[in-house]
This record gives structure tokens, C-alpha cells and sequence, in this order.
């Protein structure tokens, strides 16, 4: 029996790169024997986005592509579960739309779903770049204090590249509470709580140099820290 999948490609300020990104997206989902819809959200974006959607809905009519547009920004995490919440699919999951980690290995997360994981994340392999070291450097301090507070033994939960097996954790993707970048880490822990079966696949993140992007390395470090402490703290009274 054929397994549909949902794909939630979360937008902010991506209309250079999202009808390409989509492009190559439904290539790589036309290459499987997957059924699929995909679900573009716009997060209250203040460039051209909203246009660019559109124009992807209007170039593939006979897909099923569907659309939605924030009068107010959310934020990723928000964004994100918002539409695995509306997803139909039976596998259902999200990746950064910049594609730094390639569309390409979409099948190897959908095939891990489908042969018995409840949880698909991807483990970033970094080629580092001179210009972005403190980010490199940024990518091995947080996943260290994430297994040593939250006890998780994965070398990477913060991956935009996550799969599910939709109805398995359905009520755990209800149950997160933050709508920024925090929320990547607070899904995986709770999954993880709960004993869903959870797989690493190595992905290679190769970043962009055209894109610029929305985070604010030291500010956003500093408050994600926050967060995972707050989070700690949170969880053991959880359990």
C-alpha cells in the first residue's frame, strides 16, 4: 500500500530562493513512489514570498501544492508545527527551504519513516567555510550541552531536516510550546521521553554565501541557552 507524505517547507524572506528550492524539491518527490503534497507557509514575510508561492501554485496546477500566509510573524518552530498539525500525509516532515542540506536526501528520511522509525533527524556534516566558523564552532557547543542537560544521545537536534511518522507523534507535536529555534530540540526530547524509536541520518550542510540569514549568532545563542535550561527544568517535573 503506497504511503502518502507531507512536506512543510516553512518561508521567511525566502523569495529569491523558494520557487527553485520547489522546483528541485518536487524533482527529487517525482523520483519515489511516494504520493505527496507539499505545504509552502509564508511567514508574514517583507519581500517578494507571498508572490513567489503563488507563482509556484500556478506553475504546477496538477500537484498537490497547497498555501498559507501569516498576517503576523510566528516564527519558525510555530510555523513548522503548524503545518505538520494540517499535514495529511502518513509520513510527514519539514526542511529549511535554503536547501543547505540538499533535497537529495529526502528519500533516505522518507524510507527511514517507512521502515519502522518514528523519528528521522538529520546529523549536520559541516564543510567549513572561514566565514561562518563561530557558527561551526557554535553547531558542536550547543549539541554538547543538549546530551549533557537533556541526556539525549544525539549529536545533532537541530537539523531543519525532520520526518515523522505523523499520527505517532501528533499529540507530542501539540504539546510543544515554543515557536522559534528551540523548537527543533523540544520535539526530539519529548519523542525521546515517550521511547519513539529515533534515527540520525549524516547529512552534508553546505551554507549559502548569497543568503543572508535571520539569525543573530550571539543574541540568539545566548537566548536559546535560556531556553534549554528553562526546558530542563521543565521536563523533569514532566516526567
Amino acid at each position: 500500500m503506497k504511503k502518502n507524505v507531507s512536506i512543510i517547507l516553512a518561508c521567511y524572506n525566502d523569495g529569491l530562493s523558494v520557487e527553485e528550492s520547489t522546483k528541485r524539491i518536487i524533482d527529487i518527490l517525482d523520483t519515489t513512489k511516494y504520493q505527496y503534497e507539499i505545504i509552502l507557509i509564508d511567514d508574514a514575510s517583507l519581500d517578494g514570498s507571498k508572490k513567489a508561492i503563488n507563482k509556484i501554485k500556478n506553475k504546477y496546477p496538477t500537484k498537490n501544492i497547497k498555501a498559507i500566509f501569516h498576517e503576523k510573524n510566528v516564527g519558525r518552530g510555530g510555523t513548522v508545527k503548524e503545518g505538520l498539525l494540517k499535514a495529511k500525509g502518513d509520513i510527514a516532515g519539514f526542511l529549511d527551504i535554503d536547501l543547505e542540506v540538499s533535497e537529495n536526501y529526502l528519500p533516505a528520511f522518507i524510507l527511514a519513516i517507512d521502515n519502522g522509525a518514528d523519528v528521522a533527524i538529520g546529523s549536520r556534516v559541516y564543510k567549513v567555510q572561514w566565514n561562518a566558523l563561530h557558527r561551526y564552532f557554535g553547531s558542536l557547543i550547543y549539541p554538547m550541552l543538549v546530551r549533557k542537560l537533556l541526556k539525549l544521545p544525539f549529536k545533532d537536534t537541530e537539523a531543519g531536516y525532520k520526518f515523522f511518522k505523523r499520527k505517532k507523534v501528533m499529540d507530542l507535536i501539540k504539546e510543544t510550546k515554543d515557536n522559534g529555534w528551540f523548537w527543533d530540540t523540544e520535539i526530539i526530547a519529548r519523542a525521546y521521553s515517550k521511547g519513539q524509536k529515533i534515527i540520525g541520518i549524516p547529512v552534508l550542510f553546505v551554507r549559502r554565501p548569497e543568503k543572508k540569514s535571520s539569525v543573530k549568532f550571539f543574541h540568539d545563542s545566548f537566548l536559546q541557552l535560556q531556553k534549554l535550561m528553562n526546558f530542563k527544568k521543565e521536563m523533569v517535573k514532566y516526567n
